[in-house]
């Protein structure tokens, strides 16, 4: 428990010092250039921020990612355990410890191809969002998110249905990596890791109960209802 409570105040306090190192390195770059007498020629905000964009991302995908992977069983129809991972209420209800709500995109229905949603939540003492994308959409057998705005470096979940004999399997991986370099590497290993395998078994364990009981009728029909809505609207 001790090592937990370390854990989550380091987590805490790398969240909320991200800003300040990033701006403290600008500073100390700009007086060393002055102190030179240097000055180099300012480049046009755009260039300058595509090539940081570029760089970031090269980065991006050359860090190491975690790994998570969950095996759930579920006594239910495929296609009704396929739809029920794509509503946006169950999520809220699963992850209702942690205060969890949809604030943008998606905010009701069922999540499709190509949507994005982004959610709140209290997360390590702090409230965070997380945009996040479907990019990959198979029915009933696979869809995957991805993260385009958020606290991490990278993080995508892959949700993989098969149907069983006796119900459907639902197998999740998911992988992430910090935005910070060694200490970000600690803290993913011993804190991240715990924190998203605990939300995620919570919300397959959510899942599992209303799947298998009368419960996912009021999600289903009142998320069908919402996207009709929805694409009328349209």
């Amino acid at each position: 428990m001790i090592a937990e409570r370390q854990g989550h105040a380091e987590m805490q306090k790398i969240l909320q010092n991200t800003n300040m190192v990033q701006s403290t390195a600008m500073h100390a770059a700009s007086s060393t250039a002055l102190g030179s007498g240097v000055v180099a020629a300012r480049e046009p905000k755009s260039e300058v921020q595509a090539r940081q964009n570029g760089k970031e991302k090269v980065e991006r995908s050359a860090r190491p990612m975690q790994t998570i992977r969950l095996l759930t069983w579920v006594d239910a129809p495929v296609e009704r355990c396929f739809q029920l991972s794509l509503s946006v209420a169950l999520h809220c209800d699963a992850a209702c410890v942690a205060g969890e709500k949809a604030i943008s995109g998606v905010t009701e229905g069922l999540m499709g191809p190509g949507e994005q949603v982004t959610w709140q939540g209290k997360h390590y003492g702090l409230k965070l969002k997380h945009t996040s994308l479907i990019d990959g959409w198979r029915p009933y057998s696979y869809f995957r998110d991805v993260m385009v705005d958020g606290v991490f470096a990278r993080f995508e979940h892959e949700h993989h249905f098969a149907a069983m004999d006796d119900g459907t399997r639902i197998r999740d991986e998911v992988r992430f990596s910090s935005r910070l370099g060694w200490p970000g590497r600690l803290v993913e290993r011993f804190v991240m890791r715990r924190h998203l395998t605990a939300i995620l078994s919570q919300r397959n364990a959510y899942l599992k109960q209303v799947a298998e009981g009368e419960e996912w009728k009021a999600y289903l029909l009142t998320d069908q209802e919402i996207d009709a809505a929805r694409v009328e609207k349209r």
